[in-house]
């Protein structure tokens, strides 16, 4: 998804690393 780092955290948790 193209979402914001709020969204993205709760849709891919792999946006830590």
């Amino acid at each position: 998804h193209n979402f914001p780092l709020d969204l993205a955290a709760i849709e891919a948790p792999a946006t830590n690393g």
